[in-house]
């Protein structure tokens, strides 16, 4: 069973970074899965989830913004020590076409349509050179007009289909599609499907697997492959020790990445609202919050008082002394 590191190893790393990615190969990941949004000036970036706030210290969503908006957000806590930023899809193809490892590249464009991402990740495909991107690039998407477009532009790279059901119905209908890979999430993934779908000739990549017994329910099931979160443990359950590549392919570094000290600024005007949004809803969430904001209130309102009093005091002083009879 080939082993996909979804998001990199992000267990203990910020996912969908480079260290994570770079761990997930160091550790024996045969490939690598990722997600792809699309930003407001139409660069395919490489998050998960279409809201930022989960994954930087920034509000919103990617289609709000544009990409150096994004990449100038640091990283939430407990990662916010890891010099990292949102990667985009150029930056990734270009550290990945040296090294061996196959990528699976997910649109996620099912629940919002982003408009000719299709093209653009093919553009990005394209302007590499002498990137063999049939035999080290699979193109994933929920939407079956989606895996089309991608089709049309460039036939040779293998697809595969994101269902958010699947039947044995569905799995006939994919035969008239040039779709030969089925990439269902791990509640979905059944024998009977399995067995039909290696019937019918497709391959089966289990999604969002977390766990040991995840991973040898798929290996009793004889899925071909697995998106997992812990490449390491993902090894361990199957018994694995032989490395898929060698050291010297990899032209990785052989120990962890740390944690880098360098931060970015982060004072751009997305990020300052991103943290005063925060504030506001940790002091309203907690009995800390609230008591500080309570006595900050108090204090505001003495000190109102006390100058208006002041004022009051001397407006009074000034008209007695222009009315003064002498």
């Amino acid at each position: 069973m080939k082993l996909y590191s979804y998001r990199g190893e992000h267990t203990v790393l910020p996912q969908n970074t480079m260290i994570a990615f770079r761990e997930a190969l160091m550790n024996g990941a045969e490939g690598i899965a990722l997600d792809v949004h699309m930003t407001r000036d139409r660069q395919p970036v490489i998050i998960h989830d279409d809201a930022l706030s989960r994954t930087v210290d920034a509000v919103g969503l990617v289609r709000h913004h544009t990409l150096a908006e994004i990449q100038s957000a640091r990283l939430v806590e407990p990662y916010a020590k890891y010099n990292q930023h949102v990667l985009s899809l150029e930056e990734y193809l270009t550290w990945a076409a040296p090294l061996p490892h196959k990528t699976i590249i997910i649109l996620c464009n099912d629940a919002f349509f982003y408009p000719n991402l299709e093209e653009e990740v093919i553009h990005r495909i394209e302007a590499l050179e002498g990137f063999d991107a049939p035999n080290r690039l699979i193109l994933a998407s929920g939407r079956l007009n989606s895996l089309r477009q991608m089709h049309a532009l460039y036939p040779e790279i293998p697809l595969a289909w994101v269902p958010n059901r699947l039947t044995e119905e569905r799995v006939d209908i994919l035969q008239t599609s040039e779709v030969k890979i089925l990439l269902p999430s791990i509640e979905r993934t059944e024998r009977t499907l399995v067995e039909k779908a290696h019937e019918e000739g497709f391959t089966i990549l289990s999604m969002d697997v977390r766990d040991r017994n995840q991973i040898t329910r798929l290996e009793g099931l004889g899925v071909d492959g697995a998106l997992v979160s812990d490449v390491a443990l993902a090894r361990e359950a199957l018994g694995v020790t032989e490395m898929p590549f060698k050291p010297e392919e990899l032209a990785l570094e052989e120990k962890a990445p740390e944690a880098e000290t360098k931060e970015k600024s982060g004072t751009g005007s997305m990020q300052l609202l991103a943290r005063h949004a925060k504030a506001m809803a940790n002091g309203k969430d907690s009995k800390a919050g609230r008591g500080k904001n309570a006595l900050m209130i108090v204090l505001a309102m003495a000190i109102c008082v006390a100058i208006a009093s002041l004022l009051t005091g001397l407006a009074m002083n000034f008209l007695k002394g222009i009315f003064k009879v002498s």
